[in-house]
């Protein structure tokens, strides 16, 4: 198994942790997959969900700048506003986040998601990933799309361009990203190291199938895109966002193996 040879510890990003107060993501996943069953039990149209999850997970710069403390459900989720609200184990980071953000940072939307899109966020990928595992997985032609941050040593990675973008070279196999690759292979899913190219580069037609792993604003948004280019998109949030991007420099992060696994079996 993966998870023998990766070392798995708790991680904590500058917004968010799957991990909780927790020593592993179970209880996240957990949590999340028993609020899409009542919410698949209240009304089994997923698209439903996902439109309705996707309309009100908007937050203007007005609010984002002053209402920091506001949460916005969906009104039909009401029922549900307690088993929601406890995804906010999983995202204490925050509020600090929130404190030294400058003023300026608020215009960029990924750095200033609020705390109750980022649930709403969790839902749509779960949502999402739900919808489209089957087609992925028949998908002709499928490819995965790592995030660089993952990557054990940047400044040793031998990972080389193909001429389409960098592929591991295994350079450690204690590398999440070597570790996946290898997980991928076996599943005929071609990873890539997303570096340099773009999207419309790395899509042959419209039967690829994209694998995406990256912070989960940054999923939602590439999962939301690939919607509209009609290719089938699933899934796998990182366990924290501790990119340059978010902490000014790049920490270890990781991503649940097993859910990996299970979302490509």
């Amino acid at each position: 198994m993966l998870t023998d040879t990766v070392k798995y510890i708790p991680v904590i990003g500058e917004t968010y942790t799957l991990f909780g107060d927790s020593v592993s993501t179970d209880n996240y996943y957990r949590t999340l997959q028993d609020i899409v069953l009542l919410l698949m039990n209240d009304n089994p149209d997923i698209m439903y969900h996902i439109k309705n999850l996707r309309l009100h997970s908007k937050a203007s710069f007005i609010r984002k700048m002053f209402s920091k403390k506001h949460y916005e459900l969906p009104p039909d989720y009401e029922f549900i506003r307690h088993e929601i609200e406890e995804l906010k184990t999983f995202t204490a980071p925050i509020k600090g986040h929130f404190k030294t953000l400058p003023y300026s940072k608020y215009f960029n939307n990924t750095i200033s998601t609020l705390e109750y899109q980022y649930h709403l966020y969790m839902l749509e990928i779960e949502l999402t990933n739900i919808l489209n595992k089957e087609d992925f997985l028949k998908s002709e032609h499928k490819i995965a799309l790592l995030p660089h941050c993952m990557r054990e040593n940047i400044e040793l990675c031998k990972a080389k361009s193909n001429g389409t973008d960098y592929l591991c070279k295994h350079c450690k196999k204690s590398c999440y990203i070597s570790q996946i690759s290898v997980m991928l292979m076996k599943k005929n899913i071609t990873p890539y190291i997303w570096l340099e190219a773009e999207l419309n580069k790395l899509i042959s037609d419209k039967h690829t199938g994209i694998l995406g792993i990256a912070c989960i604003p940054e999923l939602t948004m590439g999962l939301r895109r690939c919607d509209k280019k009609g290719i089938t998109a699933v899934g796998i949030s990182l366990n924290a966002n501790r990119c340059r991007r978010w902490m000014g420099d790049f920490y270890p992060t990781s991503v649940d193996l097993e859910q990996l696994e299970k979302l490509i079996s």
